[in-house]
Parts: C-alpha cells; sequence; structure tokens
C-alpha cells in the first residue's frame, strides 16, 4: 500500500511498515533508517503519516517519525530525526547515504558482478549438495525404485534418509558459512584487490564494479553469519577482518552483531583494546572519495554509532551510544563525545587536550601521533580476563566457547529438520 516513486533506491535493512501511510518520492535514498507512521506518545499510540520527498535522502539510523515529512532536496544526515530536519538538512550528508553511491552499469552488475557473486553463493551449497549425493548414490536394495510415483515416495520416505536429511541440515548451518567466506576472500585478493584512500573514479566501470562487490560479497550479515561460529567477540573475529584487509591490534572486544560497512576492509586501522558496540557502523567511502578510519588503542565505539570516512578516534577516546564522528574528525586522546546535533557530536570531556574548545582535523595528525599499541592505561577489562588471565573468577576458554556454539548450531539445525521427519 505504499506509494513510492519511480528510482527510489530503499536499503533492504530499512524498517518500514505501515505501508498505507508511506510516501516516498522519486530518486528518493532510504538507508538504514526507520521510516514508520507508528509512534507512542504520552502512553498513546499514534499513527500518522510519513513522508519523503523527491530526491531527498535519509541517513544511517535516522528516524522519520509520525506526522512529519523530509522535503524535496532535503537530506537527512546520519543518526538523526525529522523533527529537526531543518538544522540537518545539508547536501554533503547524502554523500554518506550508501544507496546513493554510483553503482556499475546494468550490464556490468548483470554480467559480471552477480556471475561472481551467484557462484560464491552456489560454492558455498557444495557441503550439503556432497550429502545429497551420498543419499542418492547408497545402496538402497531397490533395483526397481522410481518405476512409479509411489515407489518414488517410498524411498524418500525411507526412515534410513532420516540422518542425511539432518546433515543437510548441520552442513547448511555449520560449514556454508566458512566455504562462504572462503569464496568471497579468494574474490577479495583475487578480484577486487586493495583498495587506497583517495578520490573515487566514477567513469570506470571497472572501480565501480570493485567496490560493489566488496559491498556484497561483505555485508554485516555474511560476516555475521561467520563470526557466530567463531565466538562473537574474540580473537578469531580479527583474524577474520585481518584476511579482508584491515589492520587489527590485540585484545579487541567485536560486538554480538558485527558493524555495518561498505566493504573497503583496507581502509581500517584497529588499534589494541579497542571496544565496539552493537549495530555500530564504519563507512570508508562516500560518493567521491574513499578515506582510511583509524581507531586508536582503547578507543571505544558504543552502541548505534556512526563513524564517517577519514575520522580517527585517539587512544580511550570515547563515541558513545547513538552518536556520529563526522567525516575528517579527530577526537583527541581521553575525549569523550555524544549524540548527532546539526550532524555533530556534543563533546563532553576533552581528555588530554586541556585548552580543546571542539574537535581537531584528522588530515592534520601525524602517523607516528597515533597510539595503536596498548598499554596499562587502554586494557580493559575484558582484555586482563579472557586474554591475560588476570580475572578473579573462571572464564570459559575459547575453544569452549566454539564448541558450545557448534553444539549449538547442530542442535537448532536437528530441531529445524523435524518438520520434514
Amino acid at each position: 500500500g505504499a506509494k513510492i516513486g519511480q528510482g527510489a533506491r530503499i536499503s533492504i535493512e530499512a524498517e518500514i511498515a505501515e505501508y498505507d501511510l508511506v510516501n516516498i518520492g522519486k530518486d528518493a535514498a532510504i538507508e538504514y533508517a526507520n521510516v514508520r507512521p507508528f509512534g507512542v506518545d504520552k502512553g498513546c499510540i499514534i499513527l500518522g503519516p510519513v513522508s519523503v520527498g523527491d530526491r531527498a535522502s535519509v541517513g544511517v539510523r535516522s528516524v522519520v517519525a509520525p506526522f512529519t515529512a523530509v522535503p524535496n532536496d532535503t537530506h537527512l544526515s546520519p543518526l538523526t530525526s525529522s523533527y529537526v530536519v531543518d538544522r540537518n538538512s545539508d547536501e554533503k550528508h547524502a554523500h554518506y547515504n550508501r544507496r546513493t553511491l554510483p553503482e556499475p552499469s546494468l550490464l556490468m552488475q548483470t554480467f559480471v558482478g552477480r556471475p561472481i557473486t551467484f557462484l560464491v553463493a552456489a560454492i558455498s551449497h557444495i557441503p550439503a549438495l556432497l550429502i545429497v549425493v551420498w543419499m542418492v548414490s547408497y545402496a538402497w536394495d531397490n533395483k526397481d525404485r522410481f518405476r512409479t510415483m509411489s515407489d518414488l515416495m517410498e524411498w524418500l520416505c525411507d526412515a534410513r534418509r532420516i540422518p542425511f536429511y539432518i546433515g543437510i541440515r548441520i552442513a547448511r548451518a555449520t560449514v556454508a558459512p566458512f566455504v562462504y567466506m572462503a569464496g568471497a576472500i579468494l574474490v577479495k585478493w583475487a578480484v577486487i584487490g586493495r583498495f587506497e584512500a583517495g578520490p573515487r573514479d566514477k567513469t570506470s566501470e571497472w572501480e565501480l564494479l570493485r567496490h560493489w562487490l566488496a559491498m556484497k560479497l561483505f555485508s554485516r550479515e555474511n560476516i555475521q553469519n561467520v563470526t557466530e561460529l567463531l565466538g562473537r567477540h574474540y580473537e578469531l573475529v580479527s583474524v577474520l577482518y585481518r584476511l579482508l584487509g584491515a589492520k587489527v591490534g590485540k585484545r579487541v572486544f567485536w560486538p554480538g552483531h558485527q558493524p555495518i560497512t561498505t566493504g573497503e576492509f583496507d581502509l581500517l586501522t584497529i588499534g589494541d583494546d579497542v571496544v565496539f558496540g552493537s549495530r555500530s557502523a564504519l563507512f570508508f567511502t562516500t560518493a567521491n572519495s574513499c578515506e582510511r578510519i583509524s581507531l586508536c588503542a582503547g578507543s571505544n565505539v558504543s552502541d548505534n554509532s556512526v563513524v564517517l570516512p577519514g575520522s580517527i578516534l585517539g587512544k580511550n577516546a570515547v563515541l558513545g551510544s547513538n552518536s556520529l564522528c563526522p567525516e575528517g574528525w579527530y577526537l583527541p586522546e581521553g575525549s569523550v563525545w555524544l549524540g548527532c546535533h546539526g550532524g555533530e557530536p556534543m563533546m563532553l570531556e576533552r581528555g588530554v587536550e586541556a585548552d580543546l574548545g571542539g574537535h581537531m582535523i584528522a588530515s592534520e595528525m601525524r602517523t607516528e601521533q597515533l597510539v595503536m599499541e596498548g598499554d596499562n592505561s587502554t586494557l580493559r577489562p575484558f582484555g586482563k580476563a579472557f586474554y591475560l588471565g588476570q580475572a578473579t573468577y573462571r572464564v570459559l576458554p575459547l575453544s569452549f566457547i566454539i564448541a558450545f556454539t557448534f553444539f549449538a548450531k547442530v542442535l537448532i539445525a536437528c530441531v529445524h529438520s523435524f518438520p520434514l521427519l
């Protein structure tokens, strides 16, 4: 029932409901945002129309609230609301919207990009297909099978086939994610190659395809499928990101829900003892350029926070929950930042820069000034307990966590097989 104009681009992650009250204009771009006519006000449920105008955009983690509209050619920044559209509508915000990023032509996507993504996905199903082949080729002592439909049904319902049906489910749950990621990593280094900071060549179909493939193959969902089996918070997740091109330090605490990214992990540098909150976002590219993101030792990217291209979080700097680190900002060592007002966070603590009146420019920071190696001041309770063994209580080892995770996945796969039996 929603009214959606021609050329509108909507993220599959966007939360849109109560469709009869939703109006999205032509060429609008909706990121991973909330566009819903539903709300609660003073204890009462309210339903009111929401509208996103022609050529307007809604940034990541933003909200279009009931009875509000985003006017034509207006662009909401990440982590903002349609209630303050007049203070967060700069055109530059559209550059951080993944739905506005340039893409390769339909011809290039159809004959080069999608065959590659299809091949990677198809390879991930090989373990399950091998079990199917094993089941079909198994000697069932029935030479005249398949002569009639009842013979076929009898063959399919043979109780001896139950372990194979369960095995197919288990292979899809525990093996397929690793095979998929192995194929994606192979494509990364054999086809996509490394990304470098600098201007984007929007005239080159090949360059556009590289970015498109990285975003498709290394989506949050695909990475999440692997990290759920490796242990969501631990060192093996760091190993995975290193294989994707990122530079990752020691004792990093990864979130339960992996960060949303644009896929150019060569432009990500993470120091020791960095802490991530769930559902954070790290964007390395805009419509015009690619920039490196650096998270120095002990820094903290909290829940639902967004870090834009070219940003640097200094040693022990904190970006609070639901906060935005704008493009090209350096958050000084020990400083604390919160929220998003006019596309910028508010500084709560200055940190070591006692005379600091605001943010610093990341491009003015030299590489040797960025502290990536941890020390006693960056070490967190997680690192002390899990990696250094300094907890006063028993900490389960990573091997146990992985074994338990696999056991749980196998058990869930078996339970999901019951309706087939």
